[in-house]
């Protein structure tokens, strides 16, 4: 924190007990709903809401809350203006002086770092803390153990800003985001339509390659039909003609023309097959680029890595953050890591039948994590809702593999740990 700037580097909260906690991120919210905008204004509220009768509650929204990097001229204000359920249950909490609302700076909603008005918006309105950290301390018998909490993008090279107070500082995803995607989209139009919300940016040539073969290439391929249907018209003129000039019997013309007629099929048949491997082959080649993922090849190995680090040297049992849109909570030694996951819309690769490239679907998501602190545990619900967007063309969904069914809203995964 400066002494224009109320944003801290790191907040800090001690609790001692019965104190609750709800952790969201990445529900990226602009001025217009959307159907994963308005899945989470609906969900997330209540989660709030219920939050009421703690004697301590504590709602931490850990980055890229808002979608400053789209839209025209995005604030907060219109964002929550837009999601008035949530809105007003953010102000219900803020009331009781007890209660803490913590809004932790992501790399979407940078502009917080720096940005007066909608950091004294925040402030104002909801009585609430903007950091660049969280830090919630917990008094247990054996002294004070410590939560950290981060968005996460400062472990992505390509969105960790050098300095986050500075309204120059851009990191290359900013510049993808705001020129790069909308150049592209606006050139291919609804051939790359969802590639905004891809959930693997790094395997955009693999979604390009899977559109064009079904959306340019199959789609397109009718006109291999030509042929057949100028064969049966043929058929009428050439029959009539040998059955009425050359005398041949009904039953001797009718074999000539069936013959014909497959052979036809056939060549077409043949020459569709030899296309569509040729092209199978060479779309097959598209690869993903590199990504900066962990050793593992995993989005959140990063932020694993630093929690294993900051449990082995220091006071902290566990580290969470966002950025990643992969929700998790595991289980480290002496502590956790967990990700409060996203409330968005994502498109994701799909296997198909026949061994034909993969489709991408997509599928609307929402996660977060409540927690729970009393004198002895610390205990974390992973909560998850994902529902399938039907929006494929019809060719795609006659080869897709569905997945299984849609993910009604409950708890995925649990974990308590002892204080």
């Amino acid at each position: 924190m400066t002494k224009n700037n109320p944003v801290k580097d790191k907040f800090s909260i001690l609790v001692d007990s019965k104190a609750k906690l709800i952790v969201f991120s990445d529900i990226h919210l602009g001025a217009r709903k959307t159907k994963a905008s308005t899945n989470v204004d609906n969900e997330i509220s209540k989660q709030i809401d219920a939050l009421s009768t703690a004697e301590k509650a504590i709602v931490v929204l850990n980055g890229d809350i808002f979608e400053l990097w789209a839209g025209e001229s995005p604030t907060v204000q219109k964002a929550l203006l837009a999601h008035k359920k949530l809105n007003n249950s953010l102000l219900g909490i803020s009331k009781n002086p007890n209660n803490k609302i913590v809004f932790v700076v992501g790399n979407h909603d940078g502009a917080l770092g720096w940005d007066i008005v909608q950091q004294q918006y925040l402030i104002k309105t909801f009585n609430a803390e903007i950091c660049f950290a969280f830090e919630l301390n917990i008094k247990t018998k054996q002294g004070k153990r410590a939560i950290l909490f981060e968005h996460g993008h400062m472990l992505d090279p390509e969105n960790a800003f050098e300095d986050p107070r500075d309204p120059h500082d851009k990191p290359f995803g900013q510049y993808l985001v705001q020129k790069a995607l909308p150049m592209v989209i606006e050139s291919q139009g609804k051939l790359i339509k969802g590639i905004n919300h891809l959930s693997e940016p790094h395997q955009f040539p693999k979604f390009v390659a899977s559109r064009i073969f079904y959306r340019e290439l199959l789609s397109k391929s009718w006109w291999l039909l030509i042929p057949i249907v100028i064969t049966l018209a043929v058929r009428l003129i050439v029959g009539y003609d040998l059955y009425i000039a050359a005398g041949f019997s009904p039953a001797f013309t009718s074999r000539i023309l069936v013959y014909t007629e497959v052979a036809v099929f056939f060549t077409v048949l043949g020459f569709f097959a030899a296309i569509v491997f040729i092209l199978f082959q060479l779309l097959s080649r598209a690869k993903s680029v590199p990504s900066n993922f962990g050793p593992d090849g995993h989005h959140n190995s990063p932020g694993r890595q630093k929690a294993q680090d900051i449990i082995n040297f220091g006071k902290n049992i566990g580290y969470i953050t966002g950025h990643t849109h992969r929700a998790e909570v595991r289980k480290l030694q002496n502590g956790f890591y967990a990700n409060s996951g996203c409330g968005v819309e994502m498109v994701e690769s799909s296997k198909t039948h026949l061994k034909l490239p993969k489709t991408y679907i997509s599928r609307m998501h929402l996660h977060w994590l409540s927690i729970e602190i009393d004198q002895s545990s610390l205990r974390i619900n992973h909560w998850q809702m994902i529902t399938t967007i039907d929006n494929q063309p019809l060719l795609e969904k006659i080869v897709t593999k569905r997945p299984k069914g849609n993910s009604p809203l409950a708890i995925q995964k649990q974990l308590s740990i002892e204080l």
